[in-house]
C-alpha cells in the first residue's frame, strides 16, 4: 500500500510539475528573442517606421498574420525598415508566437497547430 501511495505521489508531482502555469510563456520567449527588439516589449512599435501590435488589423486575418511572420514584409515607405523573415520558425514556435500576440494584443482567439500549419503552408512569395 505504501508503494502505491509513492507511486501516485510521483505522477501527482511529475504532472504538476510538467504543467506550464502560463500557457502563453512559450510564445512570450518567442516575442522576447525575435520581436519585441523592433516591435518593442508592450507592442507599441516605433511611431510610424514599425507598427504597433495593439489592436492591429492583422489579427482579423490569421494567415495574413502567419505570413507576414514566415515570409516577412517590406516596407514601401523606407525599404531600409523591412520586417525580415522568420522562417526558420518551427510550426510548434510558430503557434505558440501567434497564439501570445492574439492573447498579448488581439482578440485572444487561440489556434491550433494545424491550424497555424496549414496558414504557413498557404504562404507565397
Amino acid at each position: 500500500m505504501s508503494n502505491l501511495r509513492s507511486l501516485f505521489f510521483i505522477i501527482f508531482i511529475v504532472f504538476a510539475i510538467g504543467c506550464e502555469p502560463n500557457p502563453f510563456a512559450k510564445g512570450a520567449l518567442v516575442y522576447k528573442n525575435m520581436c519585441a527588439s523592433c516591435h518593442m516589449d508592450d507592442g507599441s512599435g516605433l511611431g510610424g517606421n514599425i507598427p504597433s501590435l495593439n489592436n492591429n488589423l492583422l489579427y482579423k486575418d490569421m494567415e495574413l498574420l502567419t505570413c507576414t511572420i514566415v515570409k516577412g514584409r517590406v516596407n514601401l515607405e523606407n525599404r531600409s525598415l523591412a520586417m525580415p523573415a522568420f522562417d526558420q520558425l518551427t510550426d510548434i514556435e510558430l503557434a505558440n508566437l501567434i497564439n501570445f500576440l492574439s492573447h498579448q494584443f488581439g482578440d485572444d482567439k487561440q489556434y491550433l497547430l494545424n491550424d497555424v500549419s496549414k496558414f504557413k503552408s498557404g504562404c507565397t512569395e
